[in-house]
């Protein structure tokens, strides 16, 4: 054995050859003086001539002076070939040819240099007068020694040339070993004695701490002085030699001792032991430093070189003994007193500037001493109180990963000790041993689990303990990798045959790593530390054996839990992936297998409660809501959950699935509730919302009524409709009724347009498979309630849906159904609010079901809801919107009217229907209720038998004012008055000076715009110049494709005199005759309102009746014929739409026809009629148009346009567009000339 000593600086006799790394001698260039014989021949000749009394050369004595110059003079020499030497120590070559110099030991003789060496030392121990004898008897020197000051001078010479023999090997072997072993006998001596005649004491016991350490003894001749080693080595480091150097290089020998041979020393030991503990308490911090690095090596030789057991017990007793001494001290309770830290022994290294550097010497210092203690730390409270908060130290750095590194290797000798417990025969010395287990599992990292487990599981059968401690792989870090290894390990059993028998033995000695026991990274900072740790112990998961089936059975809590985690952790650190793979997945069934197969008291029709609830956990942890798991992403959590869902389906069965999914489903919406109500879900949701759909419905319609969460609900009654149309076998019809009218009975609108595809799907299902009238019903009592709780916006859909369905498919009519939708519109209006409350597509859909043929009854029902809207009191709906949509379904009633009898029914029940587009305040050109009245009015005069008393007064007086207005036959059951009632009313509507008029030009012209004026000129594209428009508040929120701005119309310029003439010339009982254009819709009705107005010429009211119309009675189908190509017949049909066509003055009497050139008084041209753009009001014409060829040409051409634009270029359509413009500009000229004429 041999260390390189800490000597005193050397002082270079010459510069050293360098050595070769191979170690190989080359020769200098230069003269090499260890390589002359004659280098060390002098002083040496010296010393041996010292041994015999007379120079063999003649000489006189040798003076004490001599001798000391000799010794130095060797040790600065050789101190000065330090690194040749150094270098030479392990060449297989003779000393005699690499080192020439060195034959001047052999030919001065050994034995005689030893003689001399021992003289000289020896004079630390000998009193005066042993010396002063054995120099009579022995030495020829010159003079005595009567100077104590020479004697110590020449000792510590001597030891030092002694100490450069033990140094160097080349020396070393130089010497022959009875030789080495008197000398070192000698120094052994000094080193125990107290009381050394040399002056300096301190100086000699370090030369003796030194040349202990560097000797190089054989074993065996070592052996016999180990325990006076130890002697030695224990007075040094108490303090007893009185030296710093000897201290601190007793510490530094004690370590390297032992790592080289622990079982050597250890027996010997104890006493160096126990003063070894004393130091890590010291007041110097050098001391503490060296005691824990030599504590380290304690705990390094107790486990790669275990002495026999009652020496490990000793040593355990030792430090038990340290602790509780500490823990008793003055210091330490003033610490408690104070609140500080319990770590008492520790207190002084961790008061360091550099914390790193303390918090990793004090994990040192704990791991060896809970190696030393071995399992008697878990019989000492206060030991292991002591020790576990010092490995908890590192927690208060989270983020040093060396330092948590350092802790777990820390854990692990914890563990090492708890594993010995069997053998070192200490179970009835432990009080709680379930307590033990509890304290050593609690660290839940991957390699210490893995020990952990297998610590635990070494016993077969013992299922209590592998029941409460497989929790551990619970708690285990994010290397999944591992934690399925180790599930895969206790599931061997099933997954694999003859799997234990490859099952490696656990040795804890080495998993604990070599840094931690030979104290390495003590004193060091941190980027010196990260060296050390980066070698990675790689463990094997074979040292955990397989649980039996008893096992399995009792621990299936805990491997469900640690599959669990794995899933989790896969997902998070592989965030690519969706899916598991095929090992996971495997493990996930034979967790189900356990229960399936192993079980025999197991049925699959048998849900057990337990089992059921620990799966429910399992899909509520992986299916956490994104908000709450930030590693998962939906997708992966919603695929691996299927995954898992449709192994429990194939090993289960359905009875587990439709459990299962009872008691998951409401609780996974509850947690994905933010997500679905913002549409952050992937389609991996529907998927596995309809999984647990189909596995149970019924479930679902419960959740329905459980979440009070709109969006929610949604997603479930939506994924329940789709389970529902795939079933071959629907439900009970109550079952489809309940799902049918979920959504409208909710409290919110939870149903979007998008979904009410599914509805109608729904409906169509319910009506299929129930009774229409029953469900109808039905349905209309849920609308009613929902109506009657609050109307919104979103009630509107379901009344269009059922309309809808009812036209196309002949669905039977229903009371309760219309009942509803008349107390729908009745508290739908005023539509103060026109985005919430726009109806007016409700009204289309109403429009269309009752031109299918309608009963009186129902349209009774319908009345209440119907008259506010068209009465519009105080004009809430603007006048365009009145006009074309809301009065559309008036006209539209009233063609239906016309077939049902008697007709006298008809007058007396809707008597508050047909009035009441009488009512409003403001009655917008052209009039279109009160004249489709009158048109229905004369269709029924012929077959009505009605008396004045039976007929209603209000209809009565709308019939007076209209006939006063338009003229017309009074039935004699009448009674005519020079002024009636009726006819006040009207005229006070129709008067030129009421601002309320419906025929006041005054009126119209004070809510449109100006006219547009023939003169401005504007860029346009239009064909015609169209006036300013200005569009309904109810039309803002129509999208740009299904609905075009419809301007409102200007006033009529009145017609030609002779055309007047011939129209009050009429047969009043083929006029105002109501037609229904079976091809209009909306969006064309919009379109041909917007392309039917006229140019309008300015000018002042008195300039009106000088103007005559030139406006051509066109009606739809003429335009449709002319767009497609044809020509029109000669005359147009009875039921051609009227342009603005004259009416006569409001008078007390009956105003004659003009005829022909006369022209119509200002009052009676004030009273014009606006065109009807509702396309639902068709007054005959009297006679066909003669300028229909006139504007042919610029029909085709329109035509032309509307059907080539799309495939025409941009420059073209650009010419196109000025081409528009010349047009336009030169009918505009022609229009003043014409108006030009008229006044002049």
């Amino acid at each position: 054995m041999s260390y390189a000593s800490v000597l005193p600086p050397t002082i270079p006799f010459n510069k050293p050859t360098p050595i070769p790394e191979d170690g190989s001698c080359i020769l200098p260039t230069l003269i090499d003086p260890f390589e002359e014989e004659t280098f060390l021949l002098g002083p040496l000749r010296t010393l041996s001539i010292s041994t015999t009394k007379q120079n063999e050369l003649g000489d006189s004595m040798i003076s004490i002076h001599d001798l000391v110059e000799s010794y130095d003079v060797l040790s600065s020499r050789i101190e000065s070939q330090a690194p040749r030497l150094e270098a030479l120590q392990g060449v297989n070559k003779s000393a005699e040819v690499t080192c020439l110099g060195l034959n001047a030991i052999r030919i001065m003789g050994s034995q005689r240099i030893c003689a001399s060496i021992r003289r000289d030392i020896s004079y630390a121990l000998h009193s005066q007068s042993e010396i002063d004898a054995y120099l009579c008897g022995e030495a020829t020197m010159k003079e005595g020694h009567a100077c104590i000051k020479d004697r110590s001078d020449v000792c510590h010479s001597a030891l030092r040339l002694l100490a450069n023999i033990f140094r160097y090997s080349m020396l070393f072997e130089s010497f022959k070993a009875h030789e080495l072993s008197w000398m070192f006998r000698l120094i052994l001596n000094i080193g125990l004695s107290d009381n050394l005649m040399t002056l300096n004491a301190g100086k000699t016991y370090a030369f003796v701490i030194w040349i202990i350490h560097s000797q190089r003894l054989g074993t065996n001749i070592f052996r016999m002085f180990v325990k006076d080693i130890g002697r030695v080595l224990a007075k040094a480091i108490k303090g007893q030699m009185k030296c710093k150097i000897s201290h601190t290089e007793g510490l530094q020998t004690i370590r390297d001792y032992l790592i080289l041979d622990g079982s050597l020393f250890l027996p010997e030991f104890r006493e160096v032991f126990s003063a070894t503990l004393q130091n890590l308490v010291s007041p110097f911090s050098d001391y503490r430093q060296l005691a824990a690095r030599a504590l380290t090596a304690f705990s390094y030789a107790m486990i790669h070189s275990p002495p026999p057991l009652k020496t490990r017990v000793e040593y355990s007793r030792v430090v038990g003994a340290f602790i509780d001494k500490e823990e008793k001290s003055p210091l330490a309770k003033i610490n408690k007193k104070n609140r500080a830290s319990d770590n008492f022994v520790l207190r002084d290294f961790l008061h360091t500037d550099n914390r790193f550097t303390a918090v990793m010497t004090t994990l040192n210092i704990s791991a060896s001493l809970i190696l030393l203690s071995g399992p008697y730390v878990f019989t000492r409270p206060q030991s292991i109180k002591f020790l576990l908060k010092a490995i908890d130290i590192p927690k208060q750095h989270p983020t040093c990963h060396e330092l948590t590194i350092a802790r777990r290797a820390t854990w692990t000798c914890l563990l090492r000790s708890y594993s010995l417990i069997s053998t070192w025969n200490i179970k009835n010395e432990i009080a709680d041993e379930n307590s033990v287990r509890q304290l050593i599992s609690q660290e839940h990292s991957e390699d210490i689990s893995i020990h952990t487990l297998a610590a635990f599981l070494s016993s077969q059968g013992d299922t209590y303990h592998a029941t409460r401690y497989l929790l551990i792989l619970s708690e285990i870090g994010s290397e999944s990798d591992t934690v399925a290894s180790i599930l895969q390990r206790l599931l061997g059993h099933i997954l694999t045959e003859n799997s234990e028998s490859d099952r490696a033995k656990i040795n804890f000695d080495c998993i604990i790593p070599s840094w931690l026991l030979l104290g390495s990274s003590i004193g060091l900072k941190l980027p010196e530390v990260k060296d050390i740790l980066a070698p990675k112990i790689a463990y094997d998961c074979k040292v955990i054996r397989n649980l039996d089936t008893e096992e399995l059975l009792t621990t299936w809590d805990a491997l469900v839990q640690t599959f669990q985690n794995i899933v989790i952790n896969f997902l998070s650190n592989n965030t690519g992936a969706d899916t598991l793979p095929k090992n996971i997945s495997d493990m996930w069934t034979s967790l189900l297998k356990v229960q399936t197969t192993l079980e025999t008291k197991f049925s699959l029709d048998e849900v057990s409660k337990p089992i059921l609830s620990r799966l429910v956990t399992l899909f509520l942890e992986l299916l956490k809501s994104p908000q709450s798991s930030k590693t998962l992403r939906p997708s992966q959590a919603l695929l691996s959950s299927l995954q898992l869902w449709t192994s429990i389906k194939a090993e289960l069965g359905r009875n587990w699935a439709a459990a299962l999914a009872g008691a998951s489903y409401r609780r996974l919406l509850l947690l994905w509730r933010y997500d679905i109500s913002n549409g952050k879900m992937c389609p991996s949701w529907s998927q596995l919302s309809h999984e647990f759909i189909t596995a149970a419905p019924n479930r679902s319609l419960q959740v329905l009524s459980e979440i009070q969460d709109n969006d929610v609900q949604r997603e479930v009654w939506l994924d329940t409709v789709l389970y529902l149309q795939n079933l071959k076998q629907p439900p009970s019809p109550e079952v489809l009724i309940q799902i049918l009218l979920f959504p409208v009975a909710a409290n919110n609108d939870i149903l979007t347009e998008g979904d009410m595809q599914s509805w109608r799907d729904m409906l169509s299902l319910s009506l299929e498979y129930g009774d229409p009238s029953i469900i109808l019903t039905d349905v209309g009592n849920a609308l009613r309630l929902a109506t009657t709780n609050g109307p919104h916006t979103g009630l509107q859909k379901y009344f269009i849906n059922v309309l809808e369905y009812a036209t196309l498919h002949g669905a039977p009519e229903n009371a309760c159904l219309f009942e509803t939708i008349g107390l729908f519109l009745s508290k739908t209006y005023p539509p103060n609010d026109s985005k919430k409350f726009n109806l007016l597509e409700l009204l289309s859909y109403l429009e269309r079901y009752i031109q299918s043929g309608l009963s009186l009854d129902s349209i009774k029902l319908l009345q209440a809801g119907f008259v506010p809207w068209f009465e519009d009191i105080d004009c809430n709906i603007d006048d365009t919107v009145y006009s074309n949509e809301v009065l559309s379904l008036y006209v539209t009633i009233l063609i239906v009217l016309k077939k049902y009898h008697p007709i006298e029914e008809v007058f007396i029940s809707l008597e508050s229907l047909l009035c009441s587009p009488f009512a409003r305040s403001r009655i917008p050109e052209p009039g279109v209720g009160p004249l489709a009245f009158k048109s229905f009015w004369d269709h029924s005069l012929p077959t009505m038998k009605f008396t004045k008393e039976s007929f209603p007064p209000c209809l009565m007086d709308c019939i007076m004012g209209l006939t006063d207005a338009y003229g017309g036959v009074i039935p004699d059951w009448i009674e005519v008055g020079s002024e009636s009632q009726a006819s006040i009313l009207i005229q006070k509507k129709l008067c030129p000076t009421d601002n309320r008029g419906i025929l006041s030009v005054n009126t119209v012209s004070q809510s449109l715009p100006d006219p547009f004026d023939a003169h401005e000129v504007v860029p346009d594209t239009s064909f015609m110049r169209t006036p300013k428009a200005k569009t309904s508040p109810l039309l803002d929120n129509f999208s740009n494709e299904d609905h075009i701005p419809t301007p409102l119309a200007s006033p009529s310029l009145g017609r030609s005199t002779q055309q007047f003439s011939k129209y009050l010339n009429r047969n009043p009982a083929s006029e105002f005759v109501l037609s229904l254009d079976d091809t209009r819709s909306k969006k064309r009705r919009r379109v041909q309102a917007f392309l039917s107005v006229e140019p309008v010429a300015t000018g002042s009211d008195k300039d009106l009746d000088d103007y005559e119309s030139w406006e051509i009675p066109i009606s739809s189908q003429d335009i449709q014929k002319m767009n497609e190509g044809h020509s029109l017949p000669e005359e147009q049909p009875l039921e051609a739409i009227v342009h603005k066509s004259p009416t006569s003055a409001i008078d007390h009497d009956r105003v004659p026809s003009p005829t022909a050139g006369q022209r119509l008084p200002q009052s009676m041209q004030s009273q014009t009629v606006l065109s009807n753009r509702s396309k639902n009001l068709r007054f005959c014409a009297p006679h066909p148009s003669t300028t229909i060829d006139g504007i042919g040409a610029f029909q085709k051409f329109r035509s032309a346009i509307q059907t080539d634009a799309a495939q025409m270029q941009t420059q073209d359509l650009a010419d196109a567009q000025n081409v528009i413009h010349e047009i336009a500009g030169i009918l505009n000229s022609e229009i003043n000339k014409k108006l030009e004429n008229k006044r002049g």
